[in-house]
């Protein structure tokens, strides 16, 4: 674009994405996993944090959202789900009314990223309306569900994993 534009490639500096670029550095640093109790083998669901400039994701959305995992949670059953909650007192409130008193639901504040990147190099499936875990799950060769009614990346939507 920028060539198109007139540019001189002298002065174009191509970088990386920042939040690729993150997401390879934390998967480099040691990590030990940590075993839910009782040794069973989670599988991770995850509705991250909404962006606070949104009202997208609140109100009847949200409650939407909610019912949507708890019917998927319904549809397989089997193994337990850990859903990640923003802290934000409305998402708590809505996730908590819905979801808590569901067999094998666990409810967890939102993790340390290390963590987080972690367990989703782990999971099966994302489910998620934030803007970061739109470039994240690609990158990860991880089946996405975006909870949101537009998204800013596309490109998402284009990546090729190779076959596992």
């Amino acid at each position: 674009m920028l060539l198109k534009e007139g540019v001189s490639p002298q002065k174009i500096t191509v970088t990386g994405n920042t939040v690729v670029d993150s997401l390879h550095y934390i998967l480099s640093k040691p990590f030990h996993a940590w075993a839910p109790a009782g040794g069973h083998r989670f599988r991770q669901l995850s509705h991250h944090s909404r962006d606070l400039s949104s009202q997208e994701t609140l109100g009847k959305d949200l409650e939407e959202i909610c019912l949507a995992l708890l019917d998927i949670i319904k549809e397989f059953p089997g193994r337990p789900r850990r859903i990640s909650c923003s802290p934000e007192s409305e998402v708590q409130s809505t996730a908590r009314r819905i979801l808590s008193d569901v067999d094998r639901v666990h409810l967890i504040p939102p993790l340390d990223y290390l963590t987080f990147v972690n367990l989703m190099k782990r999971t099966h499936l994302i489910l998620t309306d934030s803007g970061g875990l739109q470039e994240e799950a690609p990158t990860l060769c991880k089946p996405l569900f975006v909870l949101r009614r537009v998204t800013e990346r596309p490109e998402a939507f284009t990546k090729v994993c190779p076959k596992s």
